[in-house]
């Protein structure tokens, strides 16, 4: 049987390319960015599910100056897009309001590093991990998604394409039926490591240290540990020497020192998704969603593993 493909025309002055990315899908927040946008107004021209990278994604990659200029954060965008599937829509305004698509779409998804997002942008309210983990990306002009569209909607052999939400949800349900769903934030991620850490050395610990840990997590749980007082307290019981945070640094990518020789006896492992959420935080400062830490949205500094905040103007890093 011959396949048969299906092109669409697409005027780029009246359309925008949407991305959700597969951290959304991991997370199995596809299908509320699907309704959102349809609740905005917004209409699904065509739309393509991918499970694997397309040829030329590179280039889609690139696009982003930093991520351009530094081979590590690049290898760690490849390593997103092949973590899980992903899904691209070409999106036209059906209530325009003066501004073009570009611009509602832009305010609708919110920055890309979700510490400025606005309330009721999709990074706010869906609580994006960092500026790489940000759930979604739109092109920003006509021409962006003249290019973006040439490899993420026209790339490949093409299935006949669907336009409408109805068709765009029947294909984000069935990328997402086979993930198990993600729910771990920057926060999660970090106390879950921070506790293997403290059981593997739980039986150097002396007696009141051991209790005041238990005590401590049975209040606060894991997603305290991996907050500010998690790591405050860490500091305070840990013996001198003992770099829980270094070894983790470690762990996501950064330069092992000598100091964590005796911590690397312990072999604990990251993964897939602990790898990406701590990794892409060393370059990109993650958000914290900790009640315990007293802000909805806040900065975890960790040693080494979070670099200062950018200034509230830099819009180098947006995706």
């Amino acid at each position: 049987m011959t396949e048969v493909n299906i092109t669409v025309r697409v005027d780029y002055e009246r359309t925008a390319l949407l991305l959700i990315a597969p951290d959304a899908l991991a997370r199995q927040l596809a299908e509320e960015v699907v309704l959102r946008i349809r609740a905005s107004g917004f209409r699904v021209v065509e739309h393509r599910l991918w499970t694997r990278p397309p040829e030329g994604i590179e280039d889609f990659h690139r696009r982003n100056e930093r991520v351009a200029e530094n081979g590590q954060i690049f290898a760690l965008v490849e390593k997103l897009f092949t973590f899980a599937p992903f899904v691209v829509a070409a999106i036209e305004d059906a209530k325009p309001d003066g501004r073009s698509v570009h611009e509602r779409l832009a305010e609708l998804k919110g920055r890309g590093d979700p510490l400025f997002a606005a309330p009721g942008s999709l990074r706010h309210d869906l609580m994006s991990v960092n500026t790489v983990l940000n759930i979604v990306h739109s092109s920003d002009g006509p021409a962006d998604t003249a290019r973006e569209a040439a490899i993420l909607l026209s790339s490949g052999q093409r299935a006949p394409s669907e336009p409408g939400f109805t068709a765009l949800l029947r294909s984000v349900r069935a990328a997402e039926r086979g993930l198990t769903r993600e729910s771990r934030l920057f926060p999660d991620v970090l106390g879950g490591v921070r506790a293997r850490v403290l059981a593997g050395l739980w039986d150097e610990l002396p007696v009141e240290a051991r209790r005041r840990l238990d005590s401590w997590c049975a209040r606060y749980g894991v997603r305290g540990l991996g907050g500010a007082a998690g790591g405050a307290l860490l500091a305070e019981l840990l013996p001198v020497g003992w770099h829980v945070d270094a070894l983790i640094d470690s762990l996501a990518g950064g330069r092992p020192t000598e100091d964590i020789a005796d911590l690397r006896r312990l072999e604990i492992t990251l993964d897939p998704w602990e790898y990406l959420v701590l990794a892409t935080s060393r370059f990109y400062a993650p958000n914290s969603f900790s009640d315990f830490d007293g802000a909805r949205h806040h900065r975890v500094q960790t040693r080494g593993l979070v670099p200062s905040p950018p200034a509230a103007d830099d819009r180098r890093n947006e995706r």
